[in-house]
């Protein structure tokens, strides 16, 4: 086994503990979490919530900055080793979009929650917003991370039926 073997296997190991990270904790967030706050007295809230949340916070960052690093150095590598067909490079692309809205999100959600004024505001507006509603927040953000990671299986069989065929 070559450094760059080595390399690129600590990468990709890199790269699925950040993303097991990412879609677990969004997982505990929304099924845990979530409904244990809604059911906490007021006064407890805001205080556990505000901790969980720069704690979370720390995390989601170092998870993002990781996938962000190691999936570009595992794409140059796939991309300039490999002859791949467009299949994959389509799922590749999709994927990257996918990761980057997922990204997008929670960046939106950040700056909304900086301003709590407005988070408590009724949406209104207009039938792009009203459809765009459930593909936004915690919920888009953990049910993308899931077909990410089914993207990322799906390049991989992609990888190995070119390798065997």
């Amino acid at each position: 086994m070559s450094f760059l073997d080595i390399f690129l296997l600590v990468i990709r190991w890199l790269h699925g503990i950040a993303a097991t990270g990412w879609v677990g904790g969004g997982l505990f967030y929304l099924l845990i979490l979530r409904p244990v706050h809604q059911r906490m007295r007021l006064d407890a809230r805001a205080g556990l919530m505000q901790s969980v949340n720069t704690e979370f916070r720390n995390i989601v960052d170092v998870f993002i900055i990781t996938l962000l690093v190691t999936g570009i150095i595992l794409g140059v590598s796939r991309l300039t080793t490999q002859a791949l067909g467009i299949p994959y490079f389509a799922t590749l692309a999709f994927k990257v979009f996918l990761a980057l809205w997922m990204f997008w999100l929670v960046r939106r959600m950040r700056h909304r929650h900086q301003k709590p004024e407005e988070v408590n505001v009724p949406q209104r507006g207009t039938l792009t917003r009203l459809l765009l509603a459930p593909l936004q927040g915690s919920n888009a953000t953990v049910t993308l991370g899931m077909v990410v990671f089914m993207l990322a299986d799906i390049l991989r069989l992609l990888v190995e039926k070119n390798l065997g065929g």
